[in-house]
């Protein structure tokens, strides 16, 4: 067996010592995450409401003290209008021209706890003036036929600017029952920030 000379391997040297740092350059690009934009909390949300209020109901329609779930409690006191809230805030550190989708835990219940004493709702998530997500309850293609809660997936959206208007909002069906349908929304989080 023959041992190379120290030419032959400097030699040999030479040619890899670019090879291993163009190589252990590249993980460290691919693994540079870019930064999730922050979702305030629910004290830096607005809240409004348009409809009727139920004079005999009085559920909640406001954040958790923790500031992350929104519920939905209250009853509509039409029974041909609907009841609408809307909680909006604005969402910064987007990246211009970037996808982004959002994850949004929603459960709901019957008002009252009981199917024939409730009727529907709906839960919308709203980017910039656009519905990106609209689930009503009682429904096989929106939030399941029974009460229960899961994690939707908003429908992708572009960043136009840096900032986004960020709504959500619970429709309340004209009450032709003693009671409506109960909606919880929590805080989002945003599914691609790689």
């Amino acid at each position: 067996m023959s041992t190379p000379s120290r030419a032959t391997v400097v030699k040999g040297a030479a040619w890899a010592i670019p090879t291993i740092a163009l190589a252990s350059a590249a993980p460290a690009t691919a693994a540079s995450p870019l930064p999730c934009p922050t979702v305030p909390g629910g004290s830096d949300w607005s809240l409004t409401y348009s409809g009727a209020l139920g004079p005999a109901s009085t559920g909640a329609y406001s954040w958790n003290s923790t500031g992350t779930q929104w519920t939905v409690y209250r009853d509509n006191g039409s029974s041909s209008s609907t009841l609408t809230f809307t909680t909006t805030t604005t969402i910064s550190n987007l990246i211009v021209g970037r996808s982004y989708s959002m994850r949004i835990p929603i459960s709901w219940g019957y008002g009252n706890g009981v199917a024939s004493q409730s009727t529907g709702a709906t839960a919308r998530v709203i980017v910039d003036g656009t519905t990106v997500l609209s689930r009503a309850t009682r429904s096989s293609t929106g939030l399941g036929t029974s009460p229960g809660g899961a994690t939707y997936t908003a429908t992708s959206f572009t960043a136009t600017s840096t900032s986004m208007q960020l709504q959500y909002q619970v429709i309340i069906s004209a009450k032709t029952s003693q009671a409506n349908d109960d909606i919880v929304m929590s805080v989002p989080t945003f599914a691609n920030c790689v």
